[in-house]
């Protein structure tokens, strides 16, 4: 064992100047560590202020449109999202992560927002989690969800430009099949 000393200190001897860059870097960053402590708790709490600040929105708007998603549910229209991947028949759909799997949705007869993982067919796995709104906004983009919400609350519109498009190819088609066989 004093072997092992002895070479321990016949190191510190030989790199003195390393050792004592290195105790000033530590002393520096001890000196520092105090107030970096009180920056990163201030900067935390603004940080979880602005996702409360989200989810309230998020909620809020929930609140304000639910009428009028009760009235496309009543009707039996498929809730979209932004990206036109996904349908549901539950409630608006709040995010879809195609890399995940997970459909992120507002459940309308719960009351709850819900995520489904999907299986490779789109099929809901029975793997059902349940968020609040501030995890639903630290997991999902704040824009999209906001997005789909509006675009679920105008689902006549949606559906009305999509058909004006099926109407636009179906034209399309018709007149070219008449110029092609005059």
């Amino acid at each position: 064992m004093k072997d092992y000393r002895d070479l321990c200190r016949s190191r510190q001897e030989k790199g003195g100047g390393k050792m004592d860059n290195i105790n000033k870097i530590k002393e520096k960053i001890l000196l520092n560590l105090e107030e970096d402590k009180k920056e990163f708790q201030d900067t935390n709490e603004r940080y979880n202020a602005k996702i409360n600040e989200q989810a309230e929105i998020i909620e809020n708007l929930i609140d304000s449109l639910n009428e009028i998603y009760h009235h496309y549910y009543e009707q039996q229209f498929y809730f979209a999202e932004i990206s036109d991947k996904m349908r549901s028949t539950i409630g608006p759909i709040l995010n879809f992560d195609n890399s995940t799997r997970e459909l992120v949705q507002y459940n309308l007869e719960r009351e709850l927002i819900e995520v489904n993982k999907l299986n490779y067919e789109f099929k809901k796995t029975g793997d059902t989690k349940y968020l609040n709104y501030e995890q639903l906004v630290n997991k999902c983009d704040f824009d999209d969800i906001v997005s789909n919400l509006i675009l679920n609350a105008n689902l006549y519109k949606y559906y009305g430009k999509r058909q004006e498009d099926r109407i636009f190819k179906i034209e399309n088609e018709i007149e070219k099949f008449t110029k092609s066989y005059q």
